[in-house]
């Protein structure tokens, strides 16, 4: 048959997503958000990191020594050192949300480059999945890495198992409080990114969340139903069911789970709204 004949056939085959789509998205994005600016941030947050490994050392080897001897009897390495640790972290985590978050999914809306994405064997899931753990990546950096890191530091520092018999669980609290730390929030600021017309806009609009009703609770402290749209009461009143400690707020713990889950949830469903009419259907 001429050449001139030849006509194209259609493929009859399936296409067949990458099996690492979602890792080669967030490999991207992390090594790409790793500048100046949220190396620093990093560096900064590790100082509670070292101040808190410094007290296990000091409240479990220095005890012989009479001028640490007062400083050492108020150190206490239980469960509320570790809540507080994680606590004392929500600051620069909110910060590295911000910095790693704000614009990956407005920055690709802005440039359109999602047609791009979409137009490879990349499913939504996997899109949201890579986009998710650029952010999960830094804020664990900052929040159950080091938590994890300062429970095995006392462990190696201890002359003894009564630590590990009377505070074993305490490892599963620490990932756990981690989590609902970082899967709200992760899913929070890519919804955003996602509505906004830019990275700044994200940006401001997730800070206003984060502040603006916790501050509502504050001056309006008897409406206790406020704490429910507050995210660092509902935080602290998941990490004290969590930790065993006495609880901040008259509201049900398991209500502030509950909660936090929603904003996970409203949160993915925005986004799939949001991203999905920008795939390109065959």
């Amino acid at each position: 048959m001429p050449v001139y004949e030849e006509t194209y056939r259609s493929w009859g085959g399936t296409l067949v997503p990458h099996p690492r789509t979602w890792w080669i998205i967030a490999r991207t994005g992390v090594r790409l958000k790793w500048k100046r600016g949220m190396i620093l941030l990093l560096i900064i947050a590790t100082l509670p990191f070292i101040v808190r490994a410094f007290q296990i050392y000091a409240a479990t080897r220095l005890q012989d020594w009479q001028e640490l001897a007062k400083a050492v009897q108020q150190l206490s390495v239980d469960t509320k050192f570790f809540a507080d640790f994680l606590a004392g972290q929500s600051f620069f985590l909110v910060l590295a949300v911000l910095v790693t978050g704000s614009g990956l999914i407005a920055d690709d809306r802005r440039y359109r480059a999602l047609p791009l994405y979409f137009s490879k064997p990349v499913r939504l899931s996997d899109y949201l999945l890579g986009k998710s753990l650029v952010v999960a990546a830094y804020g664990a950096l900052i929040t159950l890495v080091p938590a994890l890191l300062l429970f095995l530091v006392r462990l190696a520092l201890a002359t003894d198992t009564v630590f590990l018999h009377d505070y074993w669980w305490v490892l599963f609290s620490v990932t756990a409080q981690s989590l609902l730390m970082l899967v709200p929030l992760t899913a929070l600021m890519l919804a955003l990114s996602a509505g906004a017309g830019n990275g700044r806009s994200a940006a401001l609009l997730f800070f206003g969340l984060w502040v603006v009703p916790d501050l509502f609770r504050q001056i309006l402290s008897r409406i206790e139903s406020l704490t429910y749209f507050s995210l660092p009461a509902l935080m602290r009143q998941t990490s004290a069911l969590l930790f065993g400690r006495e609880l901040p707020y008259a509201i049900s713990p398991w209500g502030a789970l509950v909660a936090l889950l929603l904003v996970v949830v409203v949160s993915l469903v925005f986004l799939a709204r949001r991203v999905r009419p920008t795939e390109v259907v065959a």
